[in-house]
């Protein structure tokens, strides 16, 4: 038995695997997909490039593909400005008088909202590159990312936390070597970094993945012997030393067979995952290392006795539970139809604690599968997309199609430990040579899949489609704190919905009727506290909810006419922690522990980047509130969307956690 690439290496060997990987916050339970759009016409050339194809950011998103035009294989970029517009024609962004490798376009989105996407020129072995900066309609110049004179291949590509951009590839040129170069964020330009392993025999298979907090692991294999001894080795990052440690072993094979796909994924902690196909006998297996460290455990099958097995990836969430997928057939001799027919998609997951691998829970049950992407944002929402069917129709093999395959989306969300099942986001004709769907996460853990449609023959349409994770943002909600019977008092909210619009606005009041509506008038006909509840509905479904406690008092007895006035309201402060340009504005109620006194200093706390920002707030009684006051300055100005979370304490209050709000 061996690997499915050896196996059929005309139907798999365009099959894409790297790991598209973007940040993202807290997403819901189950996104909603939009209709499907052709991002490229019908074409026998149209190659979907690896899962990194697709990118997006702050609202938009980018296609990258390559396919021929005048003569030339170029890459071409669609775009979609907004998840509710169109997405444009294809335009060429590479060089049109080159031909670049097929499929072998990547994209990727830094934290800052910029994109990067790089190719490889065909034949020449050199890789090129370019940047579209936020907010930039167009793209940057062409620049050679591989050294002058490198014979460079296989590149891998991953974004830091902070917009750090790491690259590795495999170098044939003056001595075979793994290269990695590094772009800091906010620069224009790639550092060449020393290699990570040099005078190697075949170098092939890098993979690149890295964690929260800026750290990296290079994954690859080679031939030391040059004959038939195969090696798996790694090297790790350091992002706050700016260096890379030394290759070291992960496993060694005797096959005369090259180690089949591989990957690699690193948990917060620093503990990391390798899964690869052995060349004996198709078989996954898995290797795990410890934080920080680089001895890595026996080698561990976790498909079932004689399946072979292919195309497998590994993702951490943040507790470090690694989850793995992977495709797992029985092999028939020279029969296509049955090995492929008896394809399943399988999912496991590695406790952190015990290491042991067991079946992923909340998918569906076992049926077909033609191979899945995995996606993990940076607040470790993960999502899964695989084309599956419940049975395998044969009818188109001969032309490398299987009709009648669905997309399917499975999601996870950061803190939960099973999937949501697997949506149906659309059907589709399996185009073989195509490879399976890609899928990558945006900075609000929405989901952007796209995948090859085969049409007559080997003719194929890249279609992508946008998935809603998130309810709308409930942005300046205006809540009284106190009032009257029969006072007309006014509620307020600004909904925002960036991927699918708004549908509707409703309030409850705690005292039997509701309103519809951003801004609403309402009186209460009784004293007491209530719960005043908002709620924002999207196109999509998906809602937001948000309550708040307003006190109201009965209405005032009128005094005689020779009373004394009462004296005029002193209204507090606005209570908030407001954002703007680099500045955070504190201006926040707190609570006091008993019998202390509103005075002295607080310290503020938050987090941005990698960087942990505090300042003192001063104390002060104001219209019987205590209140604390200062500013927080940042290094640089937070993206538009960027919210942050500032914690406030000391020995004498409670402490007290605001998330900031844009001025």
């Amino acid at each position: 038995m061996t690997s499915l690439r050896r196996l059929f290496p005309a139907a798999l060997a365009a099959l894409p695997l790297s790991l598209a990987v973007a940040t993202a916050a807290h997403a819901a339970v189950d996104p909603a997909f939009g209709d499907p759009f052709s991002v490229s016409a019908e074409s026998t050339n149209v190659q979907q490039g690896t899962l990194n194809s697709v990118a997006s950011t702050g609202g938009s998103a980018s296609a990258v593909f390559t396919d021929i035009v005048e003569g030339h294989k170029v890459v071409l970029e669609a775009r979609l400005s907004s998840p509710t517009g169109s997405w444009s024609a294809p335009v060429i962004i590479s060089d049109p008088n080159e031909d670049v490798g097929s499929g072998s376009a990547k994209i990727i989105a830094d934290s800052d909202g910029n994109l990067t996407a790089a190719w490889n020129v065909d034949g020449a072995g050199i890789i090129r590159t370019t940047t579209r900066l936020a907010g930039d309609p167009g793209w940057g110049p062409i620049e050679r990312l591989s050294p002058s004179g490198d014979s460079a291949s296989n590149l891998a590509l991953a974004a830091a936390p902070d917009g750090t951009l790491l690259a590795a590839w495999t170098s044939y040129h003056g001595g075979n070597a793994i290269r990695v170069s590094r772009r800091a964020a906010g620069g224009a330009s790639w550092t060449l970094m020393p290699d990570v392993d040099a005078n190697i025999d075949s170098p092939r298979n890098a993979r690149l993945d890295v964690n929260a907090t800026g750290d990296a692991i290079v994954l690859w294999d080679v031939v030391p012997d040059g004959v038939t001894t195969h090696e798996l080795r790694a090297a790790r990052y350091s992002q706050a030393d700016d260096q890379w440690s030394g290759a070291a072993l992960v496993t060694t094979s005797s096959s005369t067979n090259d180690i089949g796909d591989v990957d690699v994924a690193l948990a917060p902690s620093g503990a990391a995952t390798v899964v690869w196909c052995d060349p004996a006998n198709g078989a996954t297996k898995t290797s795990s290392t410890s934080p920080g460290a680089m001895d890595w455990s026996s080698p561990e099958t976790i498909t079932a006795d004689d399946k072979a097995g292919g195309l497998p990836q590994v993702a951490s969430d943040r507790q470090g539970t690694m989850v793995a997928t992977f495709m797992e057939m029985t092999f028939v001799p020279d029969d296509f139809v049955a090995t492929y027919g008896s394809s399943r998609q399988i999912v496991r997951t590695r406790d952190a604690q015990t290491g042991e691998w067991s079946p992923a829970e909340g998918l569906m049950a076992d049926r077909f599968g033609g191979g899945s992407s995995l996606a993990v944002d940076r607040n470790y929402n993960m999502a899964l997309v695989m084309a599956s069917a419940d049975v395998l129709d044969p009818s188109r093999l001969a032309d490398s199609v299987i009709p009648g395959i669905n997309v399917a989306v499975a999601y996870r969300p950061d803190g939960d430990s099973e999937f949501n099942g697997a949506a149906v986001v659309a059907p589709f004709d399996f185009a073989i040579h195509g490879g399976p769907p890609g899928i990558t996460l945006d900075e609000h853990g929405n989901p952007l899949v796209i995948w090859p449609d085969a049409g007559a023959g080997d003719a194929r349409t890249l279609k992508v489609a946008f998935g809603d994770a998130n309810g709308p943002e409930l942005n300046g909600l205006s809540v009284p704190s106190s009032g009257t019977v029969g006072e007309a008092l006014t509620f307020s909210v600004n909904p925002f919905d960036d991927v699918s619009g708004l549908d509707m606005t409703s309030w409850s009041f705690g005292e039997g009727a509701d309103a519809t509506g951003s801004t609403v008038t309402r009186s209460f006909s009784a004293p007491g506290t209530y719960t005043v509840r908002v709620t924002a509905r999207d196109l999509s479904g998906l809602t937001t909810t948000a309550t708040r406690t307003i006190a109201i008092a009965a209405e005032p007895v009128d005094e005689p006419d020779d009373a004394t006035p009462a004296p005029p309201k002193v209204l507090a402060p606005v209570l908030e922690a407001r954002l703007s340009g680099k500045l955070i504005t504190l201006n926040t109620r707190v609570n006091l522990r008993a019998g202390k006194k509103c005075s002295g200093k607080a310290t503020a706390t938050t987090v941005f980047g990698t960087t942990t920002y505090r300042t003192t707030l001063k104390l002060a009684k104001v219209d019987g509130k205590c209140i604390g006051t200062g500013t927080i300055k940042l290094r640089k100005t937070p993206s538009a969307r960027t919210k942050l979370r500032v914690t406030v304490s000391a020995k004498h209050i409670k402490t007290r956690t605001l998330t900031t709000k844009r001025a």
